[in-house]
């Protein structure tokens, strides 16, 4: 949040962070989990299309819709 509020820093973390926070329910290690210390995760996000999910399946169903889209950028990311 402290991100998103710094003009100097949300331009960027205004497009990211909903895609970190889709797959929040990985720890560091890429296992399964469904609280941090006892508080439950928010795995929802609005991405810049406007379009919302609530966890990273229905993330992954918003992404597949523009697969070819989000391939080519995807890949445009990697080489650069």
């Amino acid at each position: 949040e402290l991100h998103r509020k710094d003009p100097n820093c949300a331009s960027c973390h205004a497009r990211m962070d909903p895609i970190g926070f889709g797959l929040e329910n990985y720890d560091v290690l890429g296992r399964w989990r469904a609280d941090d210390e006892g508080v439950a995760i928010d795995a929802s996000g609005k991405l810049p299309s406007g379009e919302t999910f609530a966890g990273p399946e229905e993330m992954k169903a918003l992404i597949l819709k523009r697969k070819d889209e989000f391939l080519k950028h995807f890949v445009r990311k990697m080489l650069g």
